[in-house]
């Protein structure tokens, strides 16, 4: 379509090989930026095409809708919703694991600053029994860099903030908050079995708890519990 309103085209594509619809528009005007809006599926495959490494974070088909904003610059904006409910989730390093839950969404806005790496801000999960909220750094590649999360609710028993980075084997967990439900990590260490392991992922890594001299001590009255 052209129009005085400008330039604007939708239909079917394929991204990698994966089908998706398209709408695209541009204002008139010189200096006017095109926006697009994609809707896709993609799973563990599509997402590491595109460079997405979620790891046993997130695992299975997931429903995509992405806003797009500055088209042909080098840094890209995207507002993203997600449907979660085919895909399994798990927080290796407190050895966390939730299976394929109807109505989990997840919203976010996606950044790619090319070589200068992307970011995610205002990350929200959220579903039945769950809530995570907070902001991610990945690399050039998708690779995780450091996740702030400001709230971490997967039950009753947990709900506390956490930083996370890369660590020697794996991912490396600073928790600040109570309560906390340290029973699977433990679990975890000492388990022979399968049964502590989310069902896709490598065995956990140890997450970083940090001492009282941390420069993230829980704040008073809020140190970390388990039963």
């Amino acid at each position: 379509v052209f129009d005085r309103k400008g330039v604007a085209a939708s239909g079917p594509m394929k991204i990698n090989g994966f089908p998706a619809t398209v709408s695209w528009t541009r204002p008139p005007g010189p200096n006017a930026k095109a926006t697009a809006t994609l809707a896709t599926e993609l799973d563990d495959d599509g997402r590491e095409k595109l460079g997405i490494k979620l790891g046993t974070f997130l695992q299975g088909p997931a429903k995509i809708t992405a806003d797009i904003s500055g088209l042909g610059d080098q840094a890209q904006t995207f507002a993203v919703t997600a449907d979660l409910s085919r895909s399994e989730m798990a927080i290796s390093a407190i050895s966390w694991y939730r299976p394929p839950t109807k109505g989990t969404t997840a919203s976010f806005t996606y950044e790619n600053d090319g070589d200068a790496g992307r970011k995610i801000d205002n990350l929200v999960v959220k579903g039945p029994g769950l809530s995570i909220k907070g902001d991610v750094l990945l690399d050039a590649t998708g690779g995780l860099k450091s996740a702030d999360l400001s709230q971490v609710w997967l039950n009753d028993d947990n709900n506390f903030a956490m930083k996370m980075t890369p660590g020697d084997n794996g991912q490396s967990a600073h928790i600040h908050g109570s309560p906390f439900d340290a029973r699977p990590f433990v679990a975890s260490i000492f388990s022979t079995s399968a049964s502590a392991t989310p069902r896709h992922g490598p065995a956990p890594p140890t997450p970083h708890i940090p001492p009282p001299h941390s420069p993230l001590p829980p704040p008073p009255g809020q140190g970390l519990t388990a039963s």
